[in-house]
């Protein structure tokens, strides 16, 4: 008996895995099905004494009879005899317990009848990343899946699209409700949607609108120049512009290389603001603090700053164990990266490996007291 196909489509957010899915499918003549995952229900029973009964239904058990069902029975309107199942919302069943996945691709080989196509987001984090937990290798070679990696949108074609974008505001009815964004806040949006087309149009939707309040900041790089044209008025060195709607998530290592490796403007401000830095780990903020503890002595080449730094971290670690107020342990990583850039003044030069923190063995007072009963004391 034939395979089924099955194709893995994995790319970052934006990239338009599903829309690229689905324009294929309308070119090619496919009924096209899509997997979203529904609220809990309830089937009502009678039994012999009329009484009646509310049963929960399984999520596996709805996901099972929605690929057996879609795949084997066509709807009503349907224009073509061939269909597409197409799955981007994945139920949290699967991401729990991964045999009973593996389960459902065992009855697809044999009740599967059409071409099943699953759509991944890829991310940093390997705990999160579905590609990289719910298909290893070994399954893929199994059931012989296909897979296809999407690049992020590039910055020229990104360009394009919001250039033809914002040319069609210009016509009715769309003049009536937005207003033409000027290039600078086109240039930003490139810049911060990262690749992502979806953010991008978004964004430029949002500062479109008429009624709009979104203010587009400007940071001048660079030394000032001073340049004698007919208006007379002097003009500023390069700009760049600041990110709009989207912030650039960044690992604990990079984070750390900041902190450790503190870069100054002309005018002796921090190129990364630590309050910034510290909204991206502000869920663990206990756990960034303990890494610079543990990291901070070997980037320090002066003893005067270093006593400074222990200072800082040692008051940080004191208000992260403040567990009455959520905000405080945010100021704590706050004063610790803060005081970990400002006081290092001298940096160690050279590639230095980042260490992890240590975890030293805590007894209880318990324990303690066995042991001492067992050396004989009382």
């Amino acid at each position: 008996r034939k395979r089924n196909p099955i194709l893995l489509l994995t790319g970052s957010a934006g990239c338009g895995k599903t829309a690229t899915v689905k324009v294929l499918a309308d070119k090619r003549g496919y009924e096209f099905s899509e997997w979203v995952t529904p609220t809990d229900t309830f089937k009502q029973y009678r039994n012999a004494d009329d009484e009646g009964m509310e049963i929960e239904e399984s999520g596996s058990e709805k996901f099972r009879e929605f690929l057996f069902r879609a795949s084997r029975y066509k709807s009503l309107w349907a224009k073509s005899d061939k269909k597409l199942l197409l799955v981007e919302d994945f139920p949290n069943f699967l991401l729990r317990n991964h045999q009973i996945f593996t389960g459902i691709l065992d009855k697809w080989e044999i009740y599967g009848n059409c071409p099943l196509i699953f759509v991944v987001t890829e991310t940093k984090s390997k705990e999160l990343n579905i590609s990289y937990n719910l298909f290893p290798d070994s399954l893929r070679n199994r059931y012989k899946i296909s897979s296809i990696s999407f690049n992020p949108i590039s910055v020229t074609l990104m360009k394009k699209a919001l250039q033809r974008i914002t040319g069609a505001l210009k016509r009715e009815p769309y003049c009536e409700v937005y207003k033409q964004p000027s290039q600078e806040v086109v240039d930003s949006i490139i810049a911060s949607a990262m690749g992502d087309l979806r953010n991008g149009i978004l964004n430029l939707q949002f500062v479109s609108q008429k009624d709009a309040k979104m203010k587009i900041d400007l940071e001048v790089m660079g030394n000032e120049k001073k340049s004698k044209g007919k208006s007379g008025k002097s003009s500023t060195g390069n700009k760049k512009l600041k990110a709009v709607g989207r912030d650039e998530t960044i690992t604990l290592m990079h984070a750390l290389g900041r902190v450790f490796n503190p870069k100054y403007d002309q005018h002796q401000r921090l190129l990364h603001n630590p309050e910034k830095l510290s909204d991206d780990f502000e869920t663990q903020p206990h756990n960034f603090i303990v890494f610079l503890h543990a990291n901070y002595l070997l980037h320090v080449s002066n003893i005067e700053d270093c006593s400074s730094i222990t200072e800082n971290l040692s008051f940080s670690e004191v208000l992260s164990r403040e567990w009455r107020n959520d905000e405080i342990p945010i100021t704590a990583l706050i004063v610790a990266a803060r005081g970990t850039m400002v006081h290092n003044t001298k940096p160690a030069s050279g590639w230095i490996p980042t260490r992890g923190p240590k975890k030293l063995p805590q007894t209880s007072s318990h324990e303690q007291h066995e042991k001492i009963f067992e050396m004989g004391y009382e």
